[in-house]
C-alpha cells in the first residue's frame, strides 16, 4: 500500500483521544494526531456540549465532527499537498460510519483501523505516547497544586495544558511510537503471535 500510494513517514498519522484527569471535575479529553516523521498536529481539546440532545445533535455526531476537523487539518498540511496520506485509528463507532469513510476517501486519506481489543499492542499512542503525555500533565497539575494551592479545573485546563506539548511532543518519542508497533519502518515481526493470541480463560 505504501508503494502503491507513495506514502512515506511524513504522510503516516495516528489519531486518538486521551483523557486528562482534573482535580474535582472529572476528565477533559484531548484529540492527538502525531505523524511518523516525528511531528504532531495541533491538539484538539474536546469540551462536552451542553443541551446537545435538545438541539437535535447527539454525542456521537459531536465526536464525529471532531474527527472531521482532524482530517481537515491533516489535509491542509503542506506535507500532504493533495497527495495520499494514511490515518491509523481504533474501531470507535465514529471511525466506522459511511459518511466518515467517504469523506476520507474523497480527500485521499486512507483509513487503517486496528482490530478490536488490540490497541494496547498495536496503537503507538497507547503503547508509547500517551504515557509520556499524561506524565507531563500530572507533573504540571502537581506544580499548580504546590505553587497556586489549588486544583486544576476545567476553566484553567487550556492554560495548564499549553505547557504539555513543548515537553511531551518530542520527535524521538513520536517516532518510537510508530517504530515500536511496526508501522514505520514497516516491521510485522514486532507484533508476535503471543500478543494477538485469543484469551484461553474459561468462559462461564
Amino acid at each position: 500500500m505504501a508503494e502503491q500510494y507513495e506514502i512515506n513517514p511524513e504522510k503516516d498519522y495516528g489519531m486518538d483521544e486521551s483523557p486528562m484527569i482534573l482535580g474535582f471535575a472529572g476528565k477533559q479529553r484531548v484529540l492527538l494526531r502525531p505523524c511518523a516523521d516525528g511531528t504532531v498536529l495541533q491538539p484538539t481539546i474536546i469540551f462536552k456540549a451542553k443541551h446537545s440532545k435538545s438541539r437535535g445533535v447527539g454525542t456521537r455526531q459531536i465526536r464525529l465532527e471532531h474527527r472531521y476537523a482532524a482530517l481537515r487539518k491533516a489535509i491542509w498540511t503542506k506535507k500532504a499537498n493533495s497527495r495520499y496520506c494514511c490515518l491509523f485509528v481504533d474501531n470507535h463507532a465514529s471511525h466506522c460510519t459511511i459518511k466518515f469513510l467517504c469523506y476520507a476517501c474523497n480527500h485521499k486519506i486512507i483509513i487503517v483501523g486496528y482490530p478490536p481489543h488490540c490497541t494496547h499492542w498495536l496503537q503507538g499512542l497507547d503503547v508509547v505516547y500517551f504515557a509520556c503525555v499524561k506524565s507531563v500533565w500530572g507533573t504540571e497539575c502537581h506544580r499548580i497544586e504546590q505553587d497556586e494551592e489549588g486544583k486544576v479545573l476545567k476553566g484553567e485546563f487550556i492554560r495548564v495544558y499549553a505547557r504539555v506539548p513543548e515537553q511531551a511532543f518530542m520527535e524521538e518519542l513520536i517516532k518510537m511510537a510508530f517504530a515500536k508497533t511496526g508501522i514505520q519502518l514497516f516491521d510485522p515481526s514486532v507484533i508476535t503471535a503471543e500478543m494477538t493470541a485469543p484469551c484461553h480463560d474459561s468462559w462461564t
